[in-house]
């Protein structure tokens, strides 16, 4: 998750199916969500803690002013799932 902080780290993890963009401190990542590409911006706060800010779905909503702490890709990924159903539905894609 982290990257040196002298210079941009941009690159596709290998089989992870999402994108990481990191610029001091500040963290992009890029999920497939139901077949949908959806960004979220994030921030470090700790070690190994990340806070997330906005989200944004290609053609669709955006929400930030969002602060949702997580500890992972992986929990931010589920969470931003959990926040898409909760917005547009449970058949929403």
């Amino acid at each position: 998750m982290r990257a040196e902080r002298s210079r941009s780290n941009i690159g596709n993890r290998s089989g992870s199916g999402y994108w990481e963009v990191e610029v001091e401190g500040q963290i992009d990542w890029v999920f497939d969500v139901r077949g949908r590409k959806v960004s979220v911006r994030a921030v470090e706060y700790g070690h190994g803690k990340v806070l997330l800010k906005r989200f944004e779905v290609a053609g669709g909503v955006a929400q930030t002013l969002w602060n949702v702490p997580v500890e992972s890709r992986l929990e931010a990924q589920r969470v931003l799932e959990e926040k898409l159903e909760a917005l547009l539905g449970p058949d929403w894609s």
